[in-house]
């Protein structure tokens, strides 16, 4: 399952790969506070069960921009820069995420780059063997009553396909 922190860390890594200079803080009341600098949030919106072991999740990236002198041009350079850096999307633990629609406001000359971000999500499955049958379950239907081991669980990870030539 992909968690709110996982997201966060991603963004933070392809930002301060990709722009020059970038700066986050937790929030403009930081005592350390400059600008420029960004403040990012991830804000959970919904998360609703699809079955046993599939989750559809939303949530909202604000990017807020905090521009040096607060004037326009430096707001709109700072979206170009977003869109270039968004237009390919963002990796989350080994899953592509499109962002494709993005949403701009600008309040009290603080750039807000919003990027809707919805997807479904599902527990990895582990792998039991037991006398003649293999059997794919979540983790949390795992019963240590029935004598799972460690040597008798794998995870779709671990699992290579077989090709008989």
């Amino acid at each position: 399952m992909i968690k709110l922190t996982e997201i966060r860390e991603s963004l933070l890594k392809k930002l301060s790969t990709e722009l020059e200079g970038f700066k986050e803080f937790q929030d403009e009341e930081d005592p350390n506070f400059f600008k420029p600098s960004f403040v990012i949030e991830i804000i959970p919106v919904s998360s609703n069960h699809l079955g046993r072991c599939f989750e559809a999740k939303k949530s909202i990236i604000n990017i807020k921009y905090f521009s040096k002198n607060g004037t326009n041009s430096e707001i709109i350079e700072m979206t170009d820069k977003l869109n270039e850096v968004f237009k390919n999307g963002l990796y989350i633990k080994g899953h592509h995420f499109s962002m494709e629609k993005k949403e701009f406001s600008i309040e009290k000359k603080v750039l807000n780059y919003k990027i809707p971000l919805e997807f479904e999500d599902s527990e990895e499955l582990v792998e039991i063997n037991t006398d003649n049958c293999t059997e794919f379950i979540p983790p949390s239907d795992l019963d240590d009553t029935l004598g799972y081991s460690k040597e008798t669980l794998k995870t779709m990870k671990e699992l290579k396909i077989r090709e008989d030539h």
